[in-house]
This record gives structure tokens, C-alpha cells and sequence, in this order.
């Protein structure tokens, strides 16, 4: 899709392959930085970079439900960045991998709306617990999946026949697993909200994946991988630090609630400890 010098829009705070894959291709990605505290990007920031970086622009790369912030776009938030992208000669990376675990309001996938410009991205590492199987698909124009084809034939030989074939049984029969699943995390969502409130930390809410987007206390004089290593030696809590997912100055980190209600029970006394042994605040 593009060419060395051509432009990739990276709404931030993101999944970091996409700047990466970007730049493999000599390719400048461009992070664009959504607002506190829904982190979501809007017409008006979009219509700015793409009139801004012009014909260069060549991919606009849309996550959602988004890892890292669990926020999702409403079908009317979807419908007017379609309505604006229509008018570009854009191509959209829309990458839906979590659309099966959200837990409040609707989803409509960007495909729907803009079929020819859009690469649907999907798999089931998350909807089946499946990471590790590299198992993924992409559907999209017939001439850019040719083209898109012969790229990844030289790349990649193929995936495990097995793998293929627990895909298969998970696409066809797997609806009522998933369900059961996103029940389970639902539920641990609820868990980390309610015990996050309890103790003081500001985060986003999400309305998807398995991830609380959370806000470093301002009275911590660090950035967010000096919190990450603190939490880890005090509270004994592994997160993800916000500079893995933007450059941007942003202080938030990321915790994951695919794990078990003993270990989340674990994880927020030791969190619990630290934020009142810190004196944390919000200014």
C-alpha cells in the first residue's frame, strides 16, 4: 500500500506493529493524538491530517475495540468517519481483532460502509483464546489481496494444518464459547473497575477487549516506565507502560484483566498498597 516517503495515520495510543510495519517500508508513520479521557480519534483531528500530509497519505490504520484503551467506536462515530473518508483516496487497515468482546453498545465494522477502500483485519487470538496460533484473516479488494498474496507467500510459508482446522471449528461452532468467555471477562472488568475506583486511580473506561487504560497518579515524579518498574518492585504488578504504545507524552499504563480473579485479587491489594504507601493524588 505504500511507498517509501508515503504517510500512515496512527491514531495514539496504539498497538505498536503498526508504526513499526510502517517503517519497515520506509514509510513515515504519523501518530495522531487523541483527547482524555475517550482517546478516540474525531472528524476534525482526521480531516486536519489528511489535509495537512495531502496525496501522501496513504493508509489510515483504525483498531477498534482499541488495544491499549478497551474504548470502541459507536456506529455513529463509525458513520462519520466513513462519511468524511469516502471523499479520500485513503486506504483504511481496519483492524476489528476485538470486535467479539465488547460488552457495552453495538459494533459496526468500517467494511460495511466503505467495502472498497477498506482491509477488514480479524482473527481468533482473541475471541477464542487462541494467541499463539497466529491465526488471522483479511478481506478486502480482489486486486490489492492478489497483489497483498504474493507478499506474503515469500514471507511466510504457511500456517500449521491443525491450526487451520481449530480456526475452522471456532468460526462455524465457536459463537457460544466466546460468549461464555466474554461473560467471564465481563465480569473481571467490572472487578478492576469497582476495586480501581476504591482505591483512587483515575482510568478510561473500557468498553471492550480485556484491558483498563489507566491513568498514573500526577503526584508520581516519573515518566510511565519508571511507574511501570515501581509497580513491579513494590506491588509486585507487571502493566504496560504507555511508551509502548505512542511517543506521545502521555501518562497512562495499561493492565490486563485476562487473568484469573485470584491473581486480579492479588494484583489490586498489592496496587492498593503502593498508592497509599505513594501518597498518590490527582492534581
Amino acid at each position: 500500500m505504500c511507498q517509501p516517503g508515503d504517510v500512515v495515520l496512527v491514531p495514539c495510543p496504539a498497538y505498536t506493529l503498526y508504526r513499526i510495519n510502517a517503517e519497515m517500508r520506509d514509510a513515515k508513520a504519523v501518530e495522531l493524538e487523541t483527547a482524555e479521557p475517550d482517546f478516540k480519534v474525531t472528524p476534525e483531528l482526521l480531516k486536519k491530517a489528511l489535509d495537512k500530509y495531502g496525496e501522501k497519505v496513504k493508509v489510515l490504520v483504525l483498531n477498534y475495540p482499541v488495544n491499549p484503551t478497551g474504548v470502541t467506536y459507536t456506529p455513529d462515530e463509525v458513520r462519520a468517519l466513513a462519511d468524511l473518508l469516502k471523499n479520500y483516496n485513503v486506504a483504511i487497515l481496519d483492524d476489528e481483532i476485538y470486535a467479539d468482546l465488547l460488552y457495552e453498545g453495538e459494533h459496526l465494522p468500517m467494511a460495511k460502509l466503505l467495502p472498497d477502500q477498506t482491509l477488514y483485519v480479524n482473527g481468533v487470538s482473541k475471541n477464542a483464546a487462541m494467541t499463539g496460533w497466529w491465526v488471522g484473516y483479511i478481506c478486502g479488494p480482489s486486486d490489492v489481496l492478489k497483489a497483498l498474496t504474493k507478499v506474503h507467500q515469500a514471507a511466510i510459508s504457511t500456517n500449521a494444518t491443525m491450526n487451520m482446522d481449530a480456526t475452522e471449528e471456532v468460526l462455524r461452532h465457536g459463537k457460544a464459547d466466546t460468549a461464555q468467555m466474554k461473560t467471564e471477562y465481563d465480569q473481571r472488568r467490572q472487578f478492576l473497575m469497582d476495586a480501581m475506583d476504591k482505591i483512587g486511580f483515575h482510568y478510561t473506561k473500557p468498553m471492550g477487549t480485556f484491558y483498563l487504560w489507566v491513568k498514573i497518579p500526577d503526584s508520581f515524579d516519573g515518566d510511565s516506565m519508571a511507574y511501570a518498574e515501581h509497580l513491579a518492585e513494590k506491588a509486585k504488578v507487571a502493566i504496560v507502560p504507555v511508551a509502548a504504545f505512542t511517543k506521545l507524552p502521555v501518562r497512562y499504563f495499561r493492565i490486563s484483566y485476562a487473568a484469573s480473579m485470584e491473581k486480579l485479587k492479588r494484583a489490586v491489594d498489592g496496587l492498593a498498597k503502593v498508592f497509599a504507601e505513594d501518597g498518590s493524588f490527582y492534581d
